[in-house]
């Protein structure tokens, strides 16, 4: 992080391309000569009077993105941000620098580095957010209310990102063949795609690929010289292939990856790795369960067309187990049924629809809130909107009062089971 000279000048919008890569320039008018005239601490909705949150002056910051480095450089004045520069030359022009234009104005609009991220520029949205906050960290004034906010949530923001590594990982890991698929594509279209072989907490097989939408795979492309990268380097499979040496000779990916996205540990490979050591952990995630990193959509991408089936090994505190039947076709659910059954085998939709399960006197009974969260997950095909902060059902089935939070996790459960034979 570097602080440059102050900067007390009003710069209109701008924007313009500095050889390969593009510079935004946002700037506003939102301080007037009596003080802020917004009303947010970082777009919070937080009342603030007018003592001042920053400390005035430039700040730059800087993460890796897609393609490489990008770098943010903020003026702020004492009571807010006044400009904000996204400077991304190795970004793909239609996406990735498309996605740093949208960001450098959102986070100007909403006085915060925490803005939503673009679809379909993950790793570009979360270097010009990582960026961002750097200058905001460096900017905020010490001991002030904003400080403490900024602290709190970048480091729960980390927190989310940060996956479990390899080695630790393994051990939890049942011997067995698995795959995953990542739910969204990188900037150029591309899936990262992860097919391992475990026996004794050990990789011995891997499989890097990363596929379009068509099902055609950066590996098929280069072995037949349609994705060319260099003359005469190693091609993306083989490069793939030394990446996938590496990680199974030493059970791990620390140390694999250089600050620039690419790897000093293993000299031939010059494409960036980020989306395959991303990609792997999740797989590996997936391998023992666990579903706190994984969407529903990246469940889904990864899905294989079949009937599923699953049951709770764990009755709850009422000592009811839940059920999921669902069918998979193209990667999408196209029937699904959750139940809750006892010790005798009487389900809560049975109980509930006999009247012997009653939640409430007036509102929909168990098997028909059963019923509308399983509909929203067949209309929309994802888990956005489904829930609140809480895990409670969210807007979109603001009729259900059951915890919607546990069929989530169910119907994932079910989908790591795989299809019935």
């Amino acid at each position: 992080m570097k602080k440059n000279d102050k900067n007390n000048g009003k710069n209109s919008m701008a924007a313009g391309l500095a050889g390969a890569g593009i510079m935004i320039v946002l700037a506003g008018g939102l301080i007037a000569v009596s003080g802020p005239l917004y009303k947010s601490i970082a777009g919070r909705n937080l009342p603030v009077s007018d003592v001042p949150i920053y400390n005035e002056g430039t700040y730059e910051g800087s993460a890796r993105g897609y393609g490489g480095p990008i770098t943010v450089t903020a003026r702020f004045s004492e009571y807010g941000i006044d400009d904000v520069k996204v400077n991304a030359p190795d970004e793909t022009p239609e996406i990735g620098k498309a996605a740093a234009v949208k960001l450098s104005k959102d986070i100007w609009m909403k006085q915060t580095h925490s803005v939503d991220s673009v679809s379909g520029a993950t790793m570009t949205s979360n270097a010009v957010k990582t960026a961002m906050a750097n200058c905001v960290r460096g900017a905020v004034k010490e001991g002030t209310e904003l400080a403490a906010i900024i602290e709190q949530e970048v480091a729960q923001e980390n927190a989310e990102k940060a996956l479990p590594e390899v080695a630790e990982l393994l051990k939890e890991i049942e011997d067995g063949a698995y795959v995953y698929r990542d739910a969204e594509p990188d900037e150029n279209g591309f899936y990262n795609e992860i097919r391992i072989e475990i026996s004794g907490n050990k990789i011995t097989q891997l499989v890097w690929d990363a596929v379009q939408s068509d099902g055609t795979g950066k590996r098929q492309m280069s072995e037949a010289g349609e994705y060319t990268m260099t003359e005469n380097g190693p091609k993306w499979y083989e490069q793939a292939d030394e990446l996938a040496r590496y990680v199974i000779e030493h059970q791990t990916t620390e140390g694999l990856m250089n600050d620039g996205g690419t790897s000093d540990a293993v000299s031939s490979v010059s494409i960036h790795i980020g989306g395959f050591i991303d990609c792997l952990k999740k797989c590996l995630l997936l391998a023992k369960g666990d579903t706190s990193h994984m969407s529903l959509d990246a469940l889904l991408a990864a899905a294989a067309d079949g009937a599923y089936s699953w049951k709770s090994g764990q009755a709850d505190d009422n000592g009811f187990c839940d059920t999921i039947s669902m069918t998979v076709k193209d990667h999408k659910i196209i029937a699904l049924k959750w139940d809750a059954v006892n010790a005798e085998g009487a389900g809560k939709r049975q109980l509930s629809e006999e009247g012997q399960y009653t939640m409430t006197e007036n509102g929909p009974k168990w098997y028909e809130q059963a019923d509308i969260l399983a509909g929203y997950l067949v209309e929309n095909q994802t888990e956005k909107g489904l829930l609140s902060d809480s895990g409670y059902a969210g807007d979109a089935v603001s009729s259900v009062s059951i915890y919607a939070g546990g069929f989530l996790e169910a119907v994932k459960q079910c989908l790591l089971n795989g299809p019935v034979l």
